[in-house]
């Protein structure tokens, strides 16, 4: 599942534009994740790592229907 954020506040590193896509786990070993549960306009911390820092997922189909954001960068949530 790919979702989009704004970003209010970088506590570590960098993140360029202030909007990002993560991929998250939404079902995994056939169990909802919270990430698919999130209604618009959560709020709350999240740790991200480069999605092509993670070549585990390269072999994984990643689709979603947002709006084309060709400045969004897309990251991994690895919390599960």
């Amino acid at each position: 599942m790919v979702a989009e954020y704004r970003v209010k506040k970088v506590v570590e590193g960098k993140l360029e534009p202030p909007t990002v896509r993560v991929a998250h786990w939404a079902l995994l070993d056939g169990t909802a994740r919270t990430p698919a549960g999130r209604k618009p306009g959560w709020s709350g911390r999240l740790s991200l790592e480069p999605f092509e820092a993670n070549p585990q997922l390269k072999s994984l189909l990643v689709s979603d229907t947002l709006g084309d954001n060709f400045e969004a960068v897309l990251y991994y949530d690895p919390a599960i």
